[in-house]
């Protein structure tokens, strides 16, 4: 399991399309996150 974790990091930091599509989730669950908060934060 150690191994497997260890290639896919391995092959994340050498693959900048992963880099991009990683990074773009992240960014788009952040702000999913801030709306769903601002909406449901003053209700």
């Amino acid at each position: 399991m150690t191994t497997f974790i260890q290639q896919t990091l391995h092959s994340v930091r050498n693959d900048r399309d992963v880099q991009d599509a990683l990074f773009c989730t992240a960014c788009w669950l952040g702000f999913a996150s801030v709306v769903v908060a601002s909406v449901a934060l003053p209700a």
